[in-house]
């Protein structure tokens, strides 16, 4: 576990990590798990070490038992590889890595008959995983603020009654709570852009699921260009994001989309 000099913590936060690192040293985590990755367990706990360590632990527990990013040669369903769009466009100006997913086109009810509902925990952790990479890496250059994630969700053609089957309405509850459990802290921001009014049904229901902190991170905008395009041109530069959300970068065929990238499984 390697450790950062370039933390920005009072002395009760530096305390409480110091603290952290000590009672989990037997997990004997890797370099990739450093500062930055126990201070996400921490602020999900207010700081509380205890309480941070106790949900370290059962992550790691469930990574185990689930096989998360196992080296045992299992590869996604290609269903999911093609139907769950997500994928790094670029980065924001402090250096976080930018997920662009696109709701057009996205059939929950078609991928859960097509996809045993385990194959799908775990190929949503991996993409995570590979995310969360990203991020670390780029903080080591940038600096901590860079070691989250920033996503812009284009809720275009959203539809409400896929998630009303009880199936599809169960797994998405599942889905939030594993995020919740085991991806504590890892959002800078998410840009909801081109949200229907159904949507506003939907969030609310979010609520119940997911932390405060977790929805306070959310910024949703409905379908009118003239408020989000500003958005997200304050906080990442126009080449690192689709044409068609505003940036700069197109296909090589010269689809604004970035369907190369930005929809495209990125492990």
């Amino acid at each position: 576990m390697s450790r950062r000099t370039d933390l920005d913590l009072s002395d009760d936060q530096r305390f409480a990590l110091m603290k952290l690192r000590r009672s989990v040293a037997d997990l004997k985590l890797d370099e990739k798990y450093d500062d930055c990755f126990l201070l996400r367990w921490l602020e999900a706990r207010n700081f509380d070490p205890k309480l941070a360590e106790d949900m370290l632990r059962t992550s790691m527990q469930w990574r185990e038992e689930w096989s998360i990013n196992k080296d045992d040669g299992w590869q996604p369903p290609q269903v999911l590889v093609d139907y769950m769009p997500s994928g790094i466009s670029g980065y924001d100006k402090e250096g976080s890595p930018v997920v662009v997913l696109p709701f057009a086109g996205f059939d929950v009810c078609g991928l859960l008959k097509s996809a045993p509902p385990k194959d799908m925990v775990r190929f949503l952790a991996q993409k995570l995983d590979s995310y969360l990479e990203v991020a670390r890496q780029s903080s080591l250059k940038h600096g901590p603020k860079a070691s989250q994630v920033c996503c812009i969700v284009d809720l275009t053609d959203f539809n409400l009654r896929q998630f009303t089957w009880k199936p599809a309405a169960e797994m998405t509850i599942n889905l939030l709570q594993m995020y919740e459990a085991n991806y504590p802290e890892i959002l800078k921001a998410c840009h909801a852009i081109n949200a229907p009014k159904v949507f506003t049904f939907a969030f609310n229901i979010l609520k119940n699921i997911l932390t405060g902190n977790t929805m306070s991170k959310f910024i949703i905008y409905k379908a009118d260009p003239s408020k989000w395009m500003p958005a997200l041109a304050n906080s990442i530069d126009s080449d690192q994001y689709p044409a068609y959300l505003g940036g700069n970068l197109r296909d090589p065929d010269g689809n604004p989309r970035y369907i190369t990238k930005a929809s495209r499984n990125t492990s």
